[in-house]
Order: structure tokens, then C-alpha cells, then sequence
């Protein structure tokens, strides 16, 4: 687009308002009071389900590999690593992200208490720093970290 107020039509540039533009405010914010975000949802259960589930629960919504490790239990590292993650995000005041805990368990499956977190998955030569949001449910680490 050449201009805002331009679009192309046929070969041709034409001038239009923007909608928005010609709205007076009044309006404008009655429309962006009425929007309604999309909630988050897991295989049909909202966060606050997610977190309310036990890991055998969970494990029954995750794909076979990750109900395989999840039946077989999941080992001290990365239980250590919950840990970590459970004592970054508890001394951090509402409203902020918490620090960045390193690790190098690439094969850590994303579990819904790790949400908002911010975990440094090493590559092999450096740590990329990855915010763990909700869709990344039952998926590994390395997947947010390419290999070097």
C-alpha cells in the first residue's frame, strides 16, 4: 500500500476512509468495550481446570509419548526443574514476569503449572530464553529452541 488512505483496485490507486477514522470516539469505545477475547481452552478445559488436574488426569488429555513418560514418571530433573520455576514465579510481584531459569532438559514436557514461566533451554552453545504460554501444552521444551 502506497499510502494509508490508498488501495489498489483494478491497476488503478484509489483513495477510501478508514472506518475507524470517520467513528467518533464515544463510539469507537462502546465497540472496544464489547470485544470478548477468546479464553484459552485445552482440550475442552479452561487454565484453571488445567491446573486444578492431577498428572494422571493430565496425561490422559496428551498425546501417547507424553502419556508414556508421564505413566512411567517423570525423574528428579525434572521435578527439580518444577521446582525452580514453582520459586521463581512465587517471589515475583503480580503483574511481572519472573527471572529466567536455565536448563538443559530439552525433553521436559510443557505441563500447565509451568505456565507464565520463562525458562533458558540450551541449544548447545547458549541458553534461548522461551515464555511458556498455554498452547504449548504437552509439547517439549526443544521444540520453542533450535540446535545449534
Amino acid at each position: 500500500i502506497r499510502d494509508r488512505y490508498q488501495r489498489r483496485v483494478h491497476g488503478d490507486w484509489h483513495r477510501y476512509k478508514l472506518n475507524l477514522f470517520t467513528m467518533d470516539a464515544a463510539k469507537y469505545a462502546e465497540l472496544k468495550k464489547k470485544r470478548i477475547f477468546k479464553k484459552f481452552t485445552y482440550r475442552g478445559l479452561e487454565l484453571e481446570q488445567l491446573l486444578d488436574l492431577s498428572n494422571e488426569e493430565l496425561s490422559q488429555l496428551v498425546t501417547a509419548r507424553a502419556r508414556r513418560r508421564f505413566h512411567r514418571g517423570l525423574k528428579k530433573p525434572f521435578m527439580n526443574l518444577l521446582k525452580k520455576l514453582r520459586k521463581a514465579k512465587k517471589d515475583v510481584p503480580f503483574g511481572e514476569k519472573p527471572p529466567v531459569v536455565k536448563t538443559h532438559l530439552r525433553g521436559m514436557i510443557i505441563v500447565p503449572e509451568m505456565i507464565g514461566s520463562i525458562v533458558g533451554v540450551h541449544n548447545g552453545k547458549m541458553f534461548n530464553s522461551v515464555e511458556i504460554k498455554g498452547e504449548m501444552i504437552g509439547r517439549y521444551l526443544a521444540e520453542y529452541s533450535i540446535t545449534y
